[in-house]
C-alpha cells in the first residue's frame, strides 16, 4: 500500500521512493490522513478545474508577455535600479527585481552568470520524466467495474519498466465533475500500449524528486532568496503540488516588497525620482 501510494503522489518509480527522507513522508502522510484507515478527510476540487484560478490569477495581471520565451537572464547585484537585464529573441529589457517561478533545474539554465551557491542549491533537484496519455479506453481499469477508483496503480510485468516510471490511470469521472458517464482516463507512463482511436492527447511533464538532496535544497533555498535581486518560488519548493506553488509563490511576493521597503530610500536619494 505504502510505496505504489507514494509512488502516485509523487509520479515516481516506487524503488524511488526509498529514497526519499522518511520524516517528509511520514508528515506528509500524517498531515493528509493518509494513514488513518477511517475518518479519513474529504478531498474538493475547485469548480470548473484547476485552469479556472489560474484564470483568475493571470486576469490580474495588466501586462503580460504570452509566447515570448526568455532566453538567457543577466543580473548585476551592483545596480540597485535595472539589474536585471531579461533576453528574449526579439528584445532586451530591464527591471530591479526578478522572480523565478520556475522549475529550479530551469531557473538555473536561464541565468546567465548563476552563482556557485545557486549552481548547488538549484542544481541539487532531480527530476522525473512522465508521459501522460489522455484517453476513453476502459481496458486499462480493472476488470471488475466495483473496483475502480480514483487512482488505478498497475505494477509493470518487467522489473526495469516498473523502475522507470509509476504507472497510474485516473479515471477522471471519479475526480471531477464531468457532464458525461463514458470513462475518461488520464493514463500516467501506460505499462500497455492505449489503443490509437481511444487517445484524444499525449503530454509529457518533469516532477520534482524529493530525495535527501533536494529536501537539502529546500532547507538552502532562504539563503538565496534576494541575492543578485532574484527570487525563487515554485512547487518544487514544497511537496510539489499547487498549494506548495502559490505558497511559495506568495513568500517570494513578501520577500520581495520588503526588500524595496528597505531600499526605496536609497534608490530615490541616488536616482531623484520615486523608487
Amino acid at each position: 500500500y505504502f510505496l505504489p501510494m507514494m509512488g502516485s503522489i509523487w509520479s515516481c518509480p516506487t524503488d524511488q521512493m526509498l529514497q526519499f527522507p522518511v520524516a517528509t513522508m511520514v508528515r506528509f502522510c500524517h498531515n493528509h490522513g493518509l494513514i488513518q484507515v477511517t475518518d479519513r478527510p474529504q478531498w474538493w476540487t475547485v469548480r470548473g478545474g484547476a485552469r479556472h484560478y489560474v484564470d483568475k490569477i493571470t486576469a490580474g495581471i495588466a501586462d503580460k508577455r504570452l509566447n515570448t520565451p526568455v532566453e538567457r537572464i543577466e543580473r548585476d547585484a551592483s545596480m540597485l535600479r535595472g539589474g536585471v537585464r531579461i533576453v528574449t529573441r526579439n528584445q532586451v529589457e530591464h527591471f530591479d527585481q526578478l522572480v523565478l517561478a520556475v522549475h529550479s533545474d530551469q531557473a538555473l539554465a536561464l541565468l546567465a552568470q548563476a552563482s556557485p551557491a545557486e549552481r548547488a542549491t538549484l542544481g541539487a533537484i532531480r527530476y522525473q520524466p512522465n508521459r501522460a496519455v489522455l484517453h476513453t479506453d476502459s481496458a486499462v481499469l480493472p476488470q471488475r467495474k466495483l473496483a475502480w477508483a480514483a487512482w488505478n496503480y498497475e505494477r509493470a510485468a518487467h522489473a526495469d519498466r516498473e523502475s522507470s516510471g509509476v504507472c497510474l490511470h485516473y479515471l477522471l469521472n471519479m475526480l471531477q465533475p464531468l457532464p458525461f458517464a463514458q470513462p475518461l482516463v488520464v493514463s500516467l507512463n501506460p505499462v500497455r500500449e492505449i489503443a490509437h482511436q481511444h487517445i484524444l492527447g499525449e503530454y509529457d511533464y518533469m516532477h520534482p524528486v524529493f530525495d535527501l538532496a533536494a529536501t537539502r535544497a529546500q532547507q538552502a533555498l532562504p539563503g538565496l532568496q534576494g541575492q543578485a535581486h532574484s527570487y525563487f518560488c515554485g512547487a518544487w519548493t514544497g511537496y510539489g503540488f499547487h498549494e506548495d506553488g502559490l505558497k511559495s509563490g506568495l513568500q517570494a511576493a513578501r520577500l520581495l516588497l520588503a526588500q524595496h521597503a528597505r531600499h526605496a530610500p536609497v534608490a530615490q536619494a541616488l536616482h531623484g525620482v520615486p523608487a
